[in-house]
């Protein structure tokens, strides 16, 4: 019965696809057509993946009471479009992001240091978050990437600092994007996949 309940819930549409508006998650992606297809049909995944996330979700919202802050809103406005999410917290003065994974090899690193970098860029663009922040972050630079697996609960820490050229495609591929949602056409593979 609780299977059911989760896999209804993670299955529900739980947002609207705006063209023009991206979540962190889409944005920090590494090819537009994975981008596309995230953002216009949503997750698409197998039932046992999203069961896996759901087991992910519960241990994130369990750690949240160590932190500092949590849960910060954010938004990223650009020339031509937004990039919106939420920062997991703040934690002995840095951001932290949490991210649950079963084996290690299938963690997808650089999707999630692309995420990191979004949520450091925010720092820079949304002043709201700035102000709610003030004294609890002392590093502006550099937030840490927390990669608990599930079964162990062992943490690997990794540490992600600001990259221009990490920014630079980020907003290049979130671009081609939202050009594509624009012109009403499928976007171009930059990964050599599709």
């Amino acid at each position: 019965m609780l299977e059911e309940q989760i896999l209804k819930k993670a299955k529900k549409k739980t947002h609207d696809a705006i063209p023009g508006r991206y979540w962190a998650t889409i944005a920090s992606m590494e090819c537009p057509v994975d981008m596309y297809g995230r953002f216009c049909h949503g997750t698409g995944l197998a039932d046992d993946v999203l069961l896996r996330m759901a087991r992910g979700t519960a241990i994130h919202k369990g750690l949240e009471e160590f932190f500092d802050d949590t849960e910060m809103s954010f938004e990223i406005e650009l020339p031509n479009f937004t990039i919106s999410g939420r920062i997991d917290g703040v934690l002995g003065g840095r951001l932290y992001e949490i991210k649950t994974y079963a084996v290690m090899r299938y963690v997808p690193m650089e999707i999630y240091k692309n995420q990191v970098e979004i949520y450091l860029r925010a720092l820079q663009y949304d002043a709201r978050l700035g102000e709610r922040l003030g004294d609890k972050l002392k590093d502006w630079d550099t937030a840490s990437l927390g990669l608990i697996n599930m079964s162990t609960f062992k943490e690997k820490v990794i540490d992600v600092t600001l990259s221009d050229t990490r920014w630079k495609r980020i907003v290049e591929r979130t671009q081609l994007l939202h050009n594509s949602l624009e012109g009403e056409t499928k976007p171009v593979c930059t990964c050599g996949h599709h």
